[in-house]
């Protein structure tokens, strides 16, 4: 079990992230610690994994939505051009999405806040063993950003990184970021990295050894720990 100590009578603070974690097989995380290997894809990628659920989705990039109210009052009608036989549907839902077509690279991990404690206490959620056996866990995020931050600059390129917010598709109207997912994905806890990008091309970058801020465990021993937060 690991344990978080917070002082008595805390000031308001902004929503804390105490733990990154990378989830890959063991041969990524090794190298992510031992030489902090970052391997950022295209927006592209994670929009055509339709075979991979856990990886892929196909509303990344959404930038606006658009829910239509009433859709009984809609009809969708499809038509042979040939014969003239047409096909009525009243569809149960109607929404138009616009996406950003030139986002960039995307790197994502599980990050910990400090509101995803309930009552104190926060657990994995088991379906994140679908992202690999093993798993880094930061216990530093502020100076892993830090290196992050110093070999983007060096690149000459820059960066956003921030913990994703959660949307329903269904209910949702007006402007999204690159930082929302639609709430099917809430169990993922993401914390992306995205550097603006027009080549469409992966970034591998390399920000040294990770091992003084994190330590790697399996999959299912991180399962099994529970987080929690008390007050000293």
């Amino acid at each position: 079990m690991c344990t978080i100590f917070q002082k008595k009578n805390p000031v308001q603070m902004e929503d804390r992230i105490y733990y990154l974690i990378k989830f890959s097989e063991e041969k990524y995380i090794n190298d992510l610690y031992e030489n902090g290997t970052i391997f950022l894809n295209t927006f592209e990628y994670f929009q055509t994994q339709e075979n991979n659920d856990f990886r892929g989705d196909p509303e990344e990039a959404t930038i606006q939505i658009k829910n239509f109210p009433n859709p009984e009052n809609y009809v969708i009608e499809l038509t042979d051009t040939r014969t003239g036989d047409s096909i009525r549907k009243v569809p149960g839902e109607i929404f138009l999405s616009y996406k950003n077509l030139n986002p960039g690279n995307l790197y994502c991990m599980t990050c910990i806040k400090h509101s995803d404690f309930k009552n104190g206490k926060f657990e994995i959620d088991s379906k994140l063993e679908e992202f690999g056996n093993h798993a880094l866990l930061i216990n530093d995020p502020k100076e892993f950003k830090k290196r992050l931050e110093k070999e983007i600059h060096r690149l000459n390129l820059t960066y956003q990184a921030r913990a994703v917010r959660y949307y329903d598709k269904w209910k949702h109207n007006g402007p999204l970021t690159l930082f929302h997912k639609t709430v099917d994905y809430s169990y993922q806890n993401e914390y992306r990295i995205v550097v603006p990008n027009n080549s469409n091309k992966p970034i591998k970058i390399n920000i040294g050894s990770l091992s003084g801020i994190s330590q790697i465990v399996t999959t299912e021993k991180l399962k099994r720990l529970k987080f929690q937060i008390r007050v000293e």
